[in-house]
């Protein structure tokens, strides 16, 4: 008892963050921007990773609205960098744990860990750290070691500048969120194979039939949780982008044999609600609910103050609640097929839906294309109760039979 006391604390260190803001969002969208690319066949070379004090202090609030009620700060002190992480535990406690890290001429910079009230020496903090790599690679991923991962690093002014090694496609988002161990791979790749085998013989563009087909009707009445999460990835490898199969641990060289263009499908006449809905749908199943809603809302906040959207084609740029909308039908179908009492149910309905049962034909009306300035005049942020009024309205929409 009196370790535990000692490892923990009774309050958190990092204080609760505001909720994140246009410019935040944009911010860390940028960041992440650097490193798309990194991990294509034949790239194997480290990367220079240049990030602003704006950027990771973004990181740290998006960080927060993620995975709340845990909470992460990270800033720029002088020559080093602070990494501060507070996680709620039962009974009131909090492990909080922070890192420090200082300027290196090459391979990983010295760090010092403290966890709750216990600080360690640099020596015994990379051990810590090269014991958590480990475990990490333990659960599938292949994270490099550490002087690899980390080449260099610097502080300059207020920038933080390092040359990466990234490890390979793994599915590591899954496993460090906790993700769905029941996801199969194979049964991933069996699915979204089929999707392409179907579009190859009978073209389609509407994203109900893909859905069906990602559900056949012959088989919806033994589908089981796995299954239908399975089919989720699919439908967004299929509709978004291949890369989608990253969540699972998919490689270009995995689905080299059933193609690697996404298809361009609509819903009521728009290209972009299928990426929002499939994508959404995705996340819940591999990363969860909590992420797949705020990583939406994100997308909205970085459109509002973006002069083109993240999906392009047919998607005005600017804060969108018709998108949110679809974000949400998303994931809330996708977490009802990922209940056990209702597998079966859901996928039945999955073989039978239609574009109307995605997407109510009442909720196309909704705003789309705010400004930055008009969304917080009229909302606050994505925490304000008139935001979180509307999101209800939304919901009740989507499904006006649940409790609410």
């Amino acid at each position: 008892m009196a370790v535990g006391f000692l490892f923990t604390d009774a309050r958190p260190l990092v204080e609760q963050p505001a909720p994140p803001d246009a410019e935040q969002a944009s911010a860390v969208k940028m960041a992440v921007g650097q490193l798309r690319g990194s991990d294509l066949p034949g790239k194997a070379a480290p990367q220079n990773i240049h990030l602003t004090s704006q950027q990771l202090e973004a990181a740290g609030a998006l960080a927060s609205d993620a995975f709340k009620p845990d909470r992460l700060l990270v800033e720029l002190d002088g020559d080093r960098i602070n990494i501060t992480g507070s996680h709620k535990l039962p009974f009131g406690r909090w492990l909080n744990a922070g890192l420090v890290g200082h300027r290196s001429g090459s391979g990983f910079p010295k760090v010092y860990l403290t966890v709750g009230s216990v600080s360690f020496p640099a020596g015994i903090s990379r051990t810590i750290l090269e014991a958590v790599r480990r475990a990490i690679n333990w659960r599938g991923a292949a994270i490099p070691p550490l002087d690899r991962l980390v080449q260099r690093f610097e502080i300059k002014g207020t920038d933080a500048i390092a040359v990466v090694q990234l490890p390979p496609r793994s599915g590591i988002v899954d496993q460090l969120a906790g993700g769905r161990g029941s996801i199969d791979a194979r049964t991933v790749l069996a699915a979204y194979c089929k999707l392409t085998a179907l579009q190859s013989s009978k073209p389609t563009d509407d994203l109900a039939e893909v859905v069906r087909r990602a559900f056949p009707a012959g088989t919806a009445g033994t589908a089981t949780v796995a299954s239908n999460r399975a089919a989720y990835v699919a439908i967004a490898m299929f509709v978004v982008s291949p890369r989608v199969g990253d969540l699972i641990g998919l490689s270009d060289k995995d689905i080299e044999d059933c193609g690697s263009q996404p298809v361009a499908v609509k819903l009521h006449g728009r290209f972009d609600l299928p990426q929002h809905w499939s994508l959404s749908a995705a996340l819940a199943v591999t990363s969860g609910t909590q992420i797949s809603q705020a990583m939406g809302e994100w997308k909205e906040l970085a459109d509002s103050v973006s002069r083109q959207s993240q999906f392009a084609v047919g998607d005005p740029t600017g804060f969108s609640f018709l998108d949110i909308a679809a974000d949400r039908s998303g994931f809330l179908i996708a977490q009802d097929a990922s209940d056990p009492d209702h597998a079966r149910s859901a996928a039945i309905r999955m073989s039978r839906i239609g574009q109307d049962d995605i997407l109510p034909p009442s909720l196309m009306t909704l705003e789309d294309g705010l400004p930055e300035s008009v969304f917080v005049r009229k909302y606050g942020s994505i925490r304000d109760p008139r935001f979180l009024a509307r999101i209800r309205q939304i919901d009740d929409e989507l499904n006006p039979s649940a409790p609410r």
